[in-house]
């Protein structure tokens, strides 16, 4: 693992509650480009389309929030939402391409999603069902890979606040030399669960992320 560029972060076991249990850093030496700064964020509570019985959320909405405030007050660029019903896979990769078609050699990229997610790393957007409309491990890395191509130089970040999110780590860790200018976070292990809600009205995760990961500096 020493050679993947690729910061894991993940509580596990509960500890992340106190604010302990930072986790697992592979390593932290991904390239940080002199360019603009931008991002797709996407979040979903509304999971009507799964019927009646739907597995509905309470925080992702306010996960997004709070990270485009953190990266308004950085000077972000361009900065993309897709929440509920906007969510969708379409919509994604539109934002997606978006971003590619418009960025530059030294800019920097941040995908952030909060929502459920499915063994082993996948996220489900707005209009999964039990039976399709999940977005892939692959899918995601091949999309965002468009992105990494044309920044060169600069850093792309994947934040997963999502159940079986470490998948995406699992993954990455086959092809070390591919991702060398990618840093992960994710909200737990590929068979570990997320926690929507604890300490604030947000996802137990990007709270913590907020706090110590990025604006805290640990």
């Amino acid at each position: 693992t020493e050679a993947m560029n690729v910061l894991l972060y993940n509580p596990g076991n509960g500890t992340l509650a106190d604010g302990t249990g930072v986790g697992t850093i592979l390593d932290n030496d991904a390239p940080v480009g002199q360019g603009e700064m931008r991002a797709v964020l996407m979040g979903v509570e509304d999971y009507s389309p799964l019927g009646p019985s739907s597995a509905d959320l309470y925080y992702c909405i306010d996960d997004i929030v709070d990270v485009y405030h953190y990266l308004q007050s950085q000077n972000a660029t361009q900065i993309i939402q897709l929440v509920d019903s906007k969510a969708t896979e379409a919509n994604l990769y539109g934002a997606l391409n978006t971003i590619e078609a418009q960025s530059g050699p030294g800019d920097n990229f941040m995908f952030y999603y909060s929502g459920h997610g499915s063994e082993p790393g996948n996220i489900l957007p707005f209009e999964y069902t039990t039976s399709w409309g999940y977005v892939s491990t692959i899918e995601l890395l091949n999309e965002v890979d468009d992105i990494a191509d044309k920044i060169g130089s600069g850093m792309v970040v994947i934040v997963l606040d999502s159940c079986h999110s470490g998948g995406l780590i699992d993954y990455m860790s086959r092809y070390p030399s591919y991702y060398d200018n990618y840093i992960v976070f994710t909200a737990c292990e590929v068979d570990e669960y997320s926690w929507d809600g604890g300490l604030a009205p947000s996802g137990l995760f990007t709270y913590w992320f907020l706090e110590r990961g990025i604006v805290g500096g640990e």
